[in-house]
């Protein structure tokens, strides 16, 4: 609407699927934990669109690859928040074996939350954006792993969209997906570099 009010049109859209995001950081849990087990959501900001979608994509790859979802709250997306969170989930779920994140901040709060109750080793901990904290984390062994996007080939995608439109070129598509994919330690040496 406001694109329209200041005379403006959208030829195309650079988006990445959030929703695809949550869920294969859920389904790397169920992996882990060979398919099944009581498990946790940690959403960022409850009503933010991306946050609900990738809310709802862990929800969904946990349900579908055999979790039980036993909890899911909002942590804002602050690392201290979501250690609070995650202790709180954990005391009221002792058995409680893995959590998705939907950032990266708040899954490294949750690492130090389960390292800080003695449970680490129980609990599978993904987060999403792969940080460079993330990245040290992971090839410590800590942080079992990070979905992984280009901030680059965001901003990538969304200069060539402008510069064809602005040139009066042919656009094919209304929408367009950037990649993305799941960073754990046997895979994580070869993101060196990654943006």
């Amino acid at each position: 609407a406001a694109a329209a009010d200041a005379g403006a049109e959208i030829v195309a859209f650079v988006t990445s699927d959030f929703e695809a995001q949550g869920y294969l950081g859920a389904q790397y849990i169920m992996e882990l934990l060979g398919g099944s087990g009581k498990v946790a959501v940690i959403q960022g900001q409850a009503g933010a669109d991306n946050s609900e979608q990738r809310k709802n994509g862990a929800i969904n790859g946990f349900e579908e690859n055999g979790g039980e979802v036993v909890a899911v709250e909002a942590a804002n997306w602050d690392r201290q928040t979501a250690y609070d969170i995650a202790t709180n989930i954990l005391q009221a779920n002792p058995e409680l074996q893995g959590i998705m994140c939907a950032n990266d901040e708040m899954a490294l709060g949750v690492v130090e939350a389960m390292k800080a109750a003695g449970v680490k080793d129980q609990v599978k901990v993904v987060g999403i954006d792969f940080i460079e904290e993330a990245k040290t984390s992971i090839s410590n062994g800590e942080l079992d792993g990070s979905v992984v996007m280009s901030p680059y080939l965001f901003g990538k995608a969304g200069l060539i969209l402008a510069l064809k439109a602005v040139q009066g070129q042919t656009i094919n598509a209304d929408m367009f997906w950037t990649p993305f994919a799941l960073v754990n330690a046997g895979n994580v040496s070869q993101y060196d570099g990654w943006k």
